[in-house]
């Protein structure tokens, strides 16, 4: 999908919706730190 058959505002979605996903496992405490960086 990286061929460029897929626009770049739907790569940004899928990589920000993983990211939020991965955030939202974490523990509270480590998506505080997260928060502060």
């Amino acid at each position: 999908y990286l061929d460029g058959s897929l626009p770049d505002s739907q790569i940004y979605y899928l990589v920000d919706a993983s990211y939020q996903q991965a955030v939202n496992l974490l523990p509270e405490e480590k998506r505080k730190l997260l928060v502060q960086l």
